[in-house]
């Protein structure tokens, strides 16, 4: 089972997208049991189609649905042995891509690589039940992208009518500019999680590598 957060653009205060991937033993028979339940579910499940998959989507909200909000859109696809679930339309498409060699993949990112090589030093030969892989500043620039948004700003702004913290902030934002983005992301850096199963009890860790030095 492979658990995904992936932040959608445009940036906003649901951007965050839970996607869930379940390893398939048999695709095939799996795809004819959607098909069954597609037949005695013909208004809850509705067929589409991304970059050549079948896509499976479910009944989304309503119509009264909030104008700046990301729209959820639940939706599944089979990929080669994967189940995928997003409630995000436009991840599935960028996972079809990258699994045709379109798009690069998270396996190709140099961090990526270098947290794996270090979990694979903790681990001390043990078979992990759980890998993680955060990659830190990319949490923090959608905040910094919602600060710098006007809609988000606007939406703060209304907020602060009833709530002194809100307001004291949508004041600090209004009052001070904030720099670029660069200055914030390099105090971070990505960090990794492990847990592994041994006759003395369950192993749980995690580390951060250590950011790139400030130059001065």
């Amino acid at each position: 089972i492979l658990r995904v957060t992936w932040m959608e653009p445009p940036t906003r205060f649901n951007s965050g997208v839970a996607v869930f991937a379940v390893e398939l033993k048999d695709p095939i028979k799996t795809k004819s049991t959607i098909a069954q339940i597609r037949d005695r579910m013909p208004n809850q499940l509705k067929i589409d189609s991304i970059s050549g998959h079948v896509v499976y989507r479910l009944r989304g909200p309503g119509e009264n649905f909030p104008k700046y909000m990301r729209r959820p859109e639940p939706s599944f696809v089979i990929l080669d042995k994967w189940l995928i679930y997003s409630d995000s339309v436009a991840f599935l498409e960028k996972a079809a891509l990258a699994q045709a060699g379109n798009l690069p993949r998270l396996i190709q990112l140099p961090e990526y690589d270098l947290v794996v090589s270090e979990l694979g030093g903790k681990l001390n030969g043990e078979a992990p039940f759980l890998l993680s892989y955060i990659d830190g500043a990319q949490g923090l620039k959608v905040i910094y992208d919602m600060a710098k948004d006007e809609n988000s700003r606007r939406f703060i702004r209304q907020a602060g009518e009833n709530n002194i913290v809100a307001r004291k902030f949508s004041e600090l934002l209004d009052q001070n500019e904030l720099p670029p983005f660069s200055e914030f992301e390099k105090y971070f850096a990505p960090t990794g999680m492990f847990g592994y199963d041994e006759p003395d009890g369950i192993h749980f860790g995690f580390f951060t590598l250590r950011a790139e030095p400030v130059k001065k």
